[in-house]
């Protein structure tokens, strides 16, 4: 696993004075302890590290499930000092061996420390595990390589580490992934039809109805068809040149920069991305458009929130709109909106409805 040690000597030393101290822990001592941890996630981090080299959380988490830095990754907001009389609990059995009342101490900081909000770790294993997001929900799973995947509002991937393949299947919705490089074990995004392979790079991946957008911010993928998935269906007689031109290949190698966007028939069309904030703008929850049609500006609300925006009429539907919004607020468009005196808008506690005059 990289980990960046540059600045944790002293905190390593800090760390082990503590499980120490832990032996024969009292009030004052668990106060203290207590503090430290509030202080910094890197804190956590290194005590956790200092009891795992002692190996006495193996009885904690036999299977491997949990990885240490499990703690750390959205600590600074949950950490939280631990209640004096959670630890006092441990103080009733001083009879047991050291080993345990630490073994237990740590469960206990684990968990007051941990919260529901913080970022899942995933470990080595053949098994998969899947992960999702509710409507206006994102999350951040760590994986045990280093690799981060940034899972977007109403999104479930599922996630399989083997020894030979890191393994990435985007069942709904939309991930970002910052790949950690590792040439023994490819890491690979199922998306539908398509299979993404990255090499330390990192990529933005969106399912919609139409097939799914790949936007790669950093380092270079390759696009293929998934074998196991059913065949792409043929294009039609009628199709044009330049619609064959994109279906013909069932491969494409994408850049920094660039889009690839893979349609249900199998057609990877590639463009370049003029901005790529506009990409990346959901991990700070706002909606960048630049001449988007209305129709896919109220979709992109919708996936945010639960009151829901809906354009009425094909040509407003296909009506262009340039602006950046924030994600939580769909009121915000209709504000904009509201300065084009042709529209009649709507609004309900639940529903916006947006049509022509």
């Amino acid at each position: 696993m990289h980990r960046d040690r540059s600045e944790t000597p002293a905190l390593a030393e800090e760390a082990a004075h503590w499980l120490i101290e832990l032996e024969e822990p009292g009030d004052t001592t668990l106060r203290r302890f207590a503090e430290w941890l509030e202080t910094s996630p890197r804190h956590v981090e290194e005590f956790l590290m200092a009891a795992a080299v002692w190996k006495e959380l193996d009885s904690l988490d036999t299977a491997r499930r949990i990885d240490i830095q499990t703690l750390v990754d959205e600590a600074r907001r949950n950490v939280r000092p631990l209640q004096p009389a959670a630890p006092e609990g441990l103080l009733t059995r001083a009879k047991e061996p050291s080993a345990a009342r630490l073994r237990r101490f740590v469960a206990a900081a684990a968990l007051a420390v941990v919260g529901a909000g913080l970022a899942l770790w995933v470990a080595q294993s053949d098994s998969p595990h899947t992960y999702a997001t509710d409507r206006g929900e994102q999350r951040t799973l760590k994986l045990e390589d280093g690799s981060v995947v940034y899972l977007n509002t109403d999104s479930r991937v599922e996630v399989r580490y083997a020894k030979r393949v890191r393994a990435i299947r985007l069942l709904e919705g939309e991930a970002m992934f910052n790949v950690e490089h590792d040439s023994a074990r490819p890491f690979r995004v199922t998306a539908g039809a398509t299979v993404i392979q990255a090499i330390g790079t990192r990529f933005n991946v969106y399912r919609s109805e139409g097939g799914e957008t790949v936007s790669v911010v950093e380092g270079i993928v390759q696009i293929s068809p998934d074998a196991a998935a059913p065949a792409h269906r043929a294009p039609s007689s009628a199709a044009t040149a330049s619609q064959l031109q994109a279906i013909e290949p069932d491969q494409a190698r994408v850049s920094a920069g660039e889009q690839a966007r893979i349609s249900l028939n199998g057609a990877i069309v590639k463009r370049a991305v003029p901005d790529l904030a506009q990409v990346v703008a959901w991990r700070e929850r706002r909606l960048v458009f630049r001449g988007d049609p209305l129709e896919e500006v109220a979709a992109q609300f919708n996936r945010y929130n639960a009151v829901q925006i809906h354009v009425e009429g094909g040509s407003l539907r296909s009506r262009q709109i340039t602006g950046v919004f924030d994600a939580d607020d769909p009121r915000s468009l209709l504000q904009f909106l509201e300065r084009d005196g042709t529209l009649a808008i709507e609004d309900g506690s639940t529903r916006i409805t947006v049509r022509l005059r």
